[in-house]
């Protein structure tokens, strides 16, 4: 449940990264067993579902090998990934906000009526809901 213009958080593994073509070969556990989405497919998905994307970024260009010593010589990659091959990020977060239609608030199409001639003391009923006469009331 979010509420109307909510912001909603979402992350995922890019299927054309690096992420995704070692998903290709290492099945094993979690997250790799999982299925991985592009984040141009989730924007559509948000997108059909009523939301507007306010922002989307990629990180983690270098690829997830399990050495450290590596990853520090790779970390190049995470200077240069941004500006010249963006779509390949390793994983992806998109923030998008739930769209709401204001409800526009119509006035009735009838006029008001205007006071029967009896509220104004000129005329009354010929007869009461129990079946009298008015002057029966009165007695």
């Amino acid at each position: 449940m979010l509420v109307p213009e909510g912001h909603v958080i979402v992350a995922g593994y890019n299927a054309l990264g690096l992420m995704g073509a070692w998903n290709l070969f290492h099945r094993r556990g979690a997250p790799w067993n999982g299925r991985f989405y592009t984040a141009s497919r989730v924007k559509d998905w948000l997108s059909t579902l009523g939301f507007d994307t306010v922002a989307r970024d990629g990180c983690f260009f270098r690829p997830p090998l399990p050495n450290a010593r590596i990853l520090r010589r790779l970390q190049a990659f995470e200077r240069i990934g941004p500006r010249f091959w963006p779509r390949l990020c390793g994983t992806w977060f998109i923030v998008a906000r739930k769209r709401t239609a204001t409800p526009t608030l119509l006035r009735p199409g009838w006029r008001r009526r205007r006071k029967p001639i009896r509220e104004a003391g000129l005329a009354g009923p010929a007869m009461t809901e129990r079946g009298r006469f008015p002057a029966d009331h009165a007695a």
